[in-house]
């Protein structure tokens, strides 16, 4: 009889609902724990739903290189601006919060579908010597030694910013870089924030690394 009883008792249990951990890690964008229960939970899903939308639309790509880059993208779009997406959602169940991730993880490969379609039929784009040349910023002194971060954003809305990954030495984190790039200079993340987030695991310093190598190169 004693062994029935605690066969049947009731377990309690403290953790957060899916919906829940959805809007909290949107109300703390640098939150480690959060992100890092978000990862136990949701990124086996996201892979998957990244590897099925990629089958569905016959990409060819190797899947072990191209579905990090892209869980990379998903997580950009959760906590770019502030993680608005992540904090106006409204699901209260975990199939909710499942579907959720299965919109935004097909909508990150179809562009990821489009981005190759594009680059086969496009004409040349802008390309990284203009920059050196000074014609995006137009007045530039020739003297000037400081990057003018200010004005990256705007040379960002019409640079091709895949010539910067294509030509990135580090091939194997080109698109890691690229998008550190622009959580610094297009959303306005600080080093030791985009050290937080998921995915990257690197450490301020490494960020920073990362974003003057980057700014060298475009200087150069």
């Amino acid at each position: 009889m004693q062994e029935n009883h605690k066969r049947f008792r009731w377990h309690k249990t403290s953790e957060t609902s899916a919906a829940d951990l959805l809007r909290e890690c949107g109300e703390k964008l640098t939150d480690r724990a959060l992100w890092t229960e978000f990862q136990g939970r949701f990124q086996r899903r996201i892979f998957l739903y990244l590897m099925r939308a990629l089958r569905l639309r016959r990409i060819q790509d190797d899947a072990c290189d191209v579905v990090p880059d892209l869980a990379q993208e998903v997580y950009l779009r959760l906590v770019q601006h502030d993680g608005r997406v992540l904090r106006s959602f409204r699901g209260t169940t975990e199939f909710s919060v499942l579907a959720f991730l299965g919109r935004i993880s097909s909508s990150v490969v179809t562009d990821y579908q489009r981005q190759l379609a594009t680059e086969k039929r496009r004409a040349p784009v802008v390309p990284i010597e203009s920059i050196k040349a000074g014609e995006l910023t137009g007045s530039r002194s020739a003297g000037a030694a400081e990057f003018d971060s200010n004005a990256i954003g705007s040379i960002l809305s019409w640079i091709d910013v895949e010539r910067i990954v294509e030509g990135d030495p580090d091939r194997k984190n080109a698109r890691r870089n690229a998008l550190i790039f622009k959580l610094h200079y297009i959303d306005g993340f600080q080093a030791a924030e985009i050290a937080r987030f998921p995915g990257f695991e690197l450490t301020k310093s490494g960020v920073e690394s990362i974003l003057a190598r980057m700014r060298k190169r475009i200087q150069e």
